[in-house]
């Protein structure tokens, strides 16, 4: 499982260095999307993680606020794409764009969800 999505992300990220095309790499509808999240679920399950009790609770924390990053993201992307075109290496834009866009999705997340009435919107 760990190949194919390290071999799914190496074909985009070569593919889209060689022709220009970077469609591809932010489609995601693509299958390549399926190979990723099937390698992050795969590596994960195989885990036997032990965390400690205040870890626990940030992820039991996070979690509740998942629903809303997952709605907001979509226009935090749209928005952070018009703002600061590609221009560079493809690896360092989509790695800078996953960790402003999650951190902004979070933070945007957690300020709804202290609204009283965006709260059951939020937390799904």
């Amino acid at each position: 499982m760990y190949t194919l999505a390290g071999c799914s992300v190496a074909f985009i990220i070569g593919y889209a260095g060689i022709t220009g095309d970077y469609q591809n790499v932010y489609n995601n509808l693509g299958l390549p999307v399926l190979f990723y999240s099937a390698g992050v679920f795969y590596f994960l399950k195989t885990r036997n993680l032990r965390v400690k009790k205040p870890v626990e609770q940030w992820v039991i924390n996070g979690s509740k606020l998942t629903f809303g990053v997952y709605a907001i993201h979509v226009f935090l992307l749209t928005e952070l794409q018009k703002l600061f075109p590609y221009t560079g290496h493809p690896l360092v834009y989509v790695l800078g764009s996953f960790a402003v866009v999650l951190t902004a999705s979070f933070i945007v997340s957690f300020v709804l969800s202290k609204i009283p009435v965006l709260k059951s919107v939020v937390r799904g």
